[in-house]
């Protein structure tokens, strides 16, 4: 059975995201985890994560897992990020997954730099997907440049940073 409110938990593990960038999507995913787990948000059986790194072969990691059992794997960056086509299928999966269950509609939170390798991504998020249960798209910025950051808020979602990330901040926008 899946959880009330599932959670995909799309990391950019390009080439770009070596080092730095990558710790802060690890240190990302820490705070998310701790914020679920604590009860604020409501139970953390209310919730079940799934992990997806992006890289050269993008590919789901796990089942929906609780947060309390959640085991974020190593992380190591390498080749060209195929996130559009990621995002879209991820997209699509929630989508029908939210209308097959009758769930509310899951999140999505992307862990990237913003790194444009892939510009067919350039879309409105909120537009996509009109008429269905849309999944939200909540984006973290880890290692971002000013223009990178830039070029995230033109996808219509909330860009948080992964250097000032605060548990505040996530359940404001996780909150439906």
């Amino acid at each position: 059975m899946l959880p009330f409110l599932p959670v995909y938990l799309v990391v950019d593990c390009s080439a770009s995201m070596h080092g730095a960038p990558l710790e802060a999507a690890a240190q990302s995913v820490a705070i998310l985890l701790q914020l679920l787990n604590g009860g604020s948000m409501g139970e953390p059986d209310d919730f079940g994560l799934k992990l997806i790194r992006v890289n050269s072969w993008p590919s789901d990691e796990n089942d929906f897992t609780p947060p309390g059992a959640f085991q974020l794997p190593s992380l190591i960056a390498d080749g060209l990020t195929p996130v559009s086509r990621t995002l879209w299928r991820v997209r699509a999966q929630a989508q029908a997954q939210a209308i097959d269950d009758g769930r509310a509609a899951p999140l999505i939170c992307l862990f990237t730099d913003g790194d444009a390798t892939d510009a067919e991504l350039v879309f409105e998020w909120s537009e996509a997907g009109r008429g269905h249960p849309s999944p939200r798209l909540v984006i973290i910025a880890c290692g971002a440049t000013d223009s990178s950051r830039s070029y995230l808020k033109s996808w219509r979602a909330p860009v948080l940073d992964s250097a000032r990330l605060t548990e505040d901040q996530l359940r404001r926008v996780l909150r439906p």
